[in-house]
């Protein structure tokens, strides 16, 4: 002889409450997965902000080396005309004598 089903409800409670339940989970699901979307999407123009950042840093660094290295080369210039002219200067043994 077969087995009677059993009598007891099939949901353990109205499926209207379920229902309500189930919409309140899945419209707190969708408000997460939409949070995460806006953190995710806030992360991403942090990460390019930030790129940009060290872009700029980077080209002001370059440029701060190479202004670097041109005022280097001009003190050398300098130092090398000023060697020339005191050399060019000193006064030579008839200058002394009241030769020249």
């Amino acid at each position: 002889m077969a087995t009677p089903w059993p009598q007891d409800e099939i949901w353990p409670t109205d499926y209207r409450e379920h229902a309500t339940n189930l919409a309140q989970h899945i419209n707190s699901l969708k408000n997460d997965l939409n949070e995460t979307n806006t953190n995710a999407q806030q992360t991403m123009e942090e990460v390019q902000r930030s790129s940009e950042i060290a872009t700029d840093a980077k080209a002001a660094a370059k440029e701060a080396t190479e202004i670097g290295k041109a005022t280097i080369k001009m003190i050398r210039d300098m130092k090398l005309v000023s060697q020339q002219n005191q050399a060019n200067a000193m006064p030579t043994p008839t200058c002394w004598r009241g030769e020249g």
